[in-house]
């Protein structure tokens, strides 16, 4: 919990304040300024700004403390609240137990020794002004640079939010009732959503403990009335609109799809949670009129409600600053999403492993003041829950990594939308929250969304809800299946030209994969037992555009198995079957028979790539789909002797156990920058590929793989160094370097040796890297490196550049 300190004008002195509430009970604490007293009834700390209220109203042996308007005087000793009048309490310190950090220390302490301002009210940097004052932990250095970035962007929340002081003073609150009555009528002193935040805490004893609120006293005009429509879209567009221009650049929010990069076979991972996040931010002194309401007397609140829609853009500078801290530290697999993180690393590595990313995070936490909830926190283990998805790095004990929906969520979801499906009716809220649950489950469902979107077009009124629910049926049937809820992440790509299909209108279909072919005439597929989506039976089926995609469904029928897991690059030479398999829409002739290969790929577990190519290159297919099998046998004859080498830069893959030594060492990685046009040679789940150029893409807090083709890597240096600069802690890269000493490239590295640090060397004739393999459609070796090659890398921590 961060304390607040006092604002100008409050006539008290902490340390003295701080010692004081350590000494023995029924020690009195005078106001130097002249007020009235107040008793503190135990020796435990005290902590500055936190207030312990019962909402029930019994206050029995607990005192508490409320600032008077008049009387210039302190704070006063006030009699337990009755329990038609709930306590609202002011910054006045009050008895409660506070917890300590790894160091001994209170955490008030630690959080004071970085709570420096100069006499202007400046921040100034606590790690320049502490002097003889240091404060040493056994998990992070309290000096470094990294945690410089982390101070700063935590304190800059406060100087931002809280533009005047951290507490409210007897001159304070002179000056905001004199600045409201300024004001006017027309701005409201009781806003509805704050009035419902305070019946939140009435009824929820669990978080009474973060109320920070402030008794206005009596003689305060207010008249409901106040509250208008006016008035409310005012305090919308006046308070909320500055809050959010605070910062101009948009925010990068961080979700559970960002931990999927990170999984690694066999990784542990933690999971840890902050208590009450948004009541640690303090609201500035001109903004308080937009948070009174009244609840027998009129009260100001000190801190953001829960529900506001500027909090969360604020708190997320935090988490970004936090997450960026971790990186630094050599937590790489960091995530966070405002009160959520979530880390992943092995359980015992070199130099810091899980349980210490652990301690470490709880740690920084309790330093700056946010209470952990410990009963949230998870960890080290290998099977969580996070953000509602279950992330898994040894599903089934075989090394597995996978990510899925929670059985209990996936068998409510698909009960939900059967149940919608058949009964008839729903209501519009319920329908909302089912669109809602389906659109989340998409995202480990490739493609589900695609069929959610005649509930949206029902939700706009311009659907028919037969059409919804034939969808709604299908989609609980994909639910059932194994993809519906699990979706392995680190797949393989096959290759053009290793599975292709085509159709002829008058004689049959073909298909061939990696040496594999079917040829069918369509009198045999006449011939055995028909179903509703086979061709021939109408006008509409009979087109070759429908036969083009039955054949899509025939291939996936006979050959799916073999190619769970994967990606698959299928080569066409029909438009409508690339544009149907890409969007997975289509006319109601083919509806059927595309949902059929939808779930044939959500069962597999495949997904397709399809490359539109012309006939005439689709040499193979087109042979079988015609009958033509000498012709075929010829093109395979070929296809076989053909040369195995391949002159392309761009697609060469680093052996996968050199690869993994790295990404344990100095991993796991987040991106991998250099891929080909279909993501074959890539290294981690998430790549840049060719077309996605990875000199336009942001590589800002990434810790990034980077094995470049040789004519780019300059232009690949100078852009991630720009990078860099604007985010300096957090970012990191590693990059495989040929040794070319008259290469521009290479002597622009070895020019700044603080930057790029070699980590690993190999010699000449070293085994490292696998090149296409027309026959298999995988890599294959094709002998030792001619030249050394180094691993230079950028580390995550400060770095000073030209």
């Amino acid at each position: 919990m961060c304390p607040l300190l006092p604002a100008e004008g409050v006539d008290m002195d902490i340390d003295a304040e701080r010692e004081a509430s350590r000494t023995d009970s029924n020690e009195e604490n005078v106001d130097p300024g002249g007020g009235e007293t107040t008793t503190i009834g135990s020796p435990a700390p005290v902590e500055p700004g936190h207030r312990l209220m019962n909402c029930a109203g019994d206050t029995t042996g607990q005192e508490t403390t409320r600032v008077t308007a008049s009387g210039g005087g302190g704070p006063t000793a006030c009699p337990p609240a009755s329990q038609s009048e709930p306590a609202f309490h002011s910054e006045t310190p009050c008895v409660n137990a506070k917890p300590r950090a790894s160091s001994g220390l209170p955490v008030d302490d630690l959080w004071n020794f970085c709570e420096i301002y100069s006499a202007d009210g400046e921040f100034m940097n606590p790690c320049e002004v502490l002097g003889e004052r240091v404060w040493t932990s056994p998990t992070f250095d309290a000096s470094s640079e990294t945690f410089r970035d982390l101070l700063a962007s935590w304190h800059g929340e406060w100087a931002q939010i809280d533009l005047s002081a951290h507490g409210v003073s007897l001159s304070a609150l002179a000056e905001f009732k004199s600045s409201t009555e300024a004001i006017g009528a027309e701005v409201p002193l009781v806003t509805k959503w704050a009035h419902r935040w305070a019946m939140l805490f009435r009824d929820d004893a669990n978080v009474t403990d973060l109320v920070r609120s402030v008794s206005l006293g009596a003689g305060w005009a207010f008249d409901a009335d106040a509250v208008t429509m006016a008035g409310e879209n005012y305090v919308k567009e006046g308070f909320e609109h500055k809050v959010d221009k605070l910062h101009d650049e948009e925010h990068k929010w961080q979700s559970v799809f960002d931990a999927l990069a990170f999984l690694r076979p066999k990784y542990h991972m933690i999971k840890v949670d902050i208590k009450g996040a948004y009541r640690h931010l303090p609201i500035a002194l001109q903004y308080l009129p937009y948070h009174t309401y009244t609840w027998g007397e009129l009260v100001a609140d000190l801190r953001f409600p829960f529900g506001h829609r500027a909090v969360p853009g604020k708190f997320h500078e935090v988490t970004a600053a936090l997450i960026r801290f971790m990186r630094a530290q050599g937590f790489s697999a960091t995530v966070g999403f405002l009160d959520d993180f979530w880390v992943c690393t092995m359980l015992e590595t070199v130099p810091r492993g899980a349980l210490e990313a652990l301690r470490l995070l709880q740690d920084v936490l309790e330093f700056l003041g946010l209470e952990v909830a410990w009963e949230k926190c998870e960890g080290p283990v290998q099977d969580v829950i996070f953000l509602g998805v279950r992330l898994c790095t040894n599903e089934c004990g075989e090394g597995r990594v996978s990510a899925s929906l929670p059985v209990h969520k996936c068998e409510r979801l698909r009960d939900t939308t059967l149940r919608l499906a058949h009964g008839g009716w729903c209501t519009r809220r319920d329908l909302e929250r089912l669109m809602g649950q389906q659109a989340f489950a998409s995202r480990l469902v490739r493609g589900l969304s695609l069929f959610c979107g005649s509930g949206h077009a029902l939700l706009r009124s311009k659907g028919k809800w037969i059409r919804a629910r034939a969808d709604f049926v299908f989609v609980a049937e994909c639910l059932m299946l194994y993809n519906g809820q699990h979706a392995l992440l680190m797949r393989r790509v096959l290759k053009p030209s290793h599975f292709s299909v085509d159709a002829s209108t008058g004689t049959g279909m073909g298909g061939f994969l990696d040496g594999r072919y079917f040829a069918v005439s369509w009198m045999e597929l006449l011939a055995l037992p028909q179903e509703a989506f086979y061709p021939f039976r109408d006008r509409a089926s009979s087109q070759i555009n429908y036969l083009e995609l039955f054949s899509v469904f025939s291939a996936l029928n006979l050959w799916g198995h073999l190619l769970q897991g994967l990606t698959v690059v299928l080569i066409t030479d029909n438009t409508p079957t690339k544009g149907m398999l890409e969007k997975w829409r289509c006319t109601p002739d083919f509806r059927l028979l595309l949902r059929r290969i939808f779930k044939q790929c959500v069962q597999f577990d495949i997904r397709l790539v399809v490359e539109w190519v012309p006939s005439k290159q689709n040499h193979f297919a087109d042979a079988l789909s015609r009958k033509e099998m000498r012709l075929f046998f010829e093109l395979h004859k070929e296809w076989k002797a053909e040369s195995l080498w391949r002159k392309d830069k761009d697609d060469w893959k680093l052996f996968a156990e050199v690869f993994e030594n790295l990404d344990r060492r100095f991993g796991p990685f987040s991106v991998d920058t250099c891929c080909d046009a279909f993501g074959a040679n890539r290294q981690t789940l998430v790549c840049w590929m060719v077309k996605q150029d990875c000199t336009k893409q942001d590589w800002a807090g990434h810790t990034a793989w980077c094995n470049p083709p040789f004519s780019r890597i300059l232009s690949i240096l100078l852009h991630f160094l720009a990078c860099k600069r604007r985010q300096n802690v957090g970012t990191s890269a590693c990059f495989v370097i040929p040794v070319w000493p008259t290469a521009d490239f290479y002597k622009f590295i070895v020019a700044r040796p603080s930057v790029f640090i070699p980590v690993e060397r190999f010699e000449a004739e070293t085994d490292l890297f696998l090149a296409p393999d027309c026959e298999g459609g995988d890599k294959k070796f094709y002998g030792p490196t001619r030249w050394p090659v180094v691993v230079y890398r950028v580390p995550p921590c400060f770095v000073q550049l030209d």
